[in-house]
């Protein structure tokens, strides 16, 4: 239960203020499968 409640939690935070330079969503709806993108610029 409480792992569920603190997954929740921390992607809701992804969702509305991520770290900078990162992207993070859920896979096919399932809270266990996630995926993430570091966002670069190459000079």
């Amino acid at each position: 239960m409480q792992r569920a409640s603190r997954l929740k939690k921390e992607l809701h935070m992804l969702a509305i203020e991520p770290p900078p330079g990162i992207t993070c969503w859920q896979e096919k709806d399932q809270v266990a499968d996630l995926r993430a993108r570091r966002n670069t610029r190459w000079s």
